[in-house]
């Protein structure tokens, strides 16, 4: 949202267009397999990065939550909003975890 107010950068630009791609790719490859449903890959995706990018205007490191709740609550309503099942959900945050402690 910040490109807006921007001059454009071709450089920036070509970087979210990459990221949203890289979101929409993992979204149709999740319907392909049958794990995921939705009705437009392009609205999903842009609720999605929305979703993401809008923590840093909320969180606070002395709330009520954690770095870790909040990443995992975002998996659950991401995979959720996709109608993913519950244990594909719990998979991707047990993943997570096991990332984090690397």
């Amino acid at each position: 949202t910040d490109l807006r107010t921007l001059q454009p950068d071709p450089e920036v630009i070509a970087k979210r267009d990459d990221y949203q791609r890289m979101f929409s790719g993992m979204i149709r490859d999740g319907i392909r397999d049958g794990t995921l449903r939705t009705s437009d890959v392009h609205v999903a995706t842009y609720a999605i990065l929305l979703q993401c990018t809008g923590v840093a205007l909320w969180f606070d490191e002395g709330g009520p939550l954690s770095l870790d709740q909040v990443a995992e609550l975002h998996v659950e309503l991401v995979l959720g909003s996709l109608q993913a099942s519950a244990e594909l959900i719990a998979e991707a945050i047990e993943s997570g975890r096991v990332g984090a402690a690397r």
